[in-house]
């Protein structure tokens, strides 16, 4: 996938289930294969954080705090 090495989220333990409002933290690894410009990192980072918050809250919003539905 071009430049792209290795692309990791990992969430900080001890918080296995999210509730609206609830603090998300953790961190994002990128590796690259080759020299990438910095401002072309940061877009992707950006995005990257963008879509990871956007899926919890879907899941937070479809789910509510009902999480007996999930397998």
């Amino acid at each position: 996938m071009g430049k792209l090495d290795r692309f990791e989220i990992n969430f900080d333990p001890g918080q296995g289930v999210f509730f609206a409002g609830s603090v998300v933290r953790g961190t994002i690894v990128i590796v690259l294969k080759d020299a990438m410009k910095m401002r072309v990192a940061v877009v992707v980072v950006v995005v990257v954080v963008v879509v990871v918050v956007v899926v919890v809250v879907v899941v937070v919003v479809i789910w509510g705090t009902d999480f007996s539905l999930l397998p």
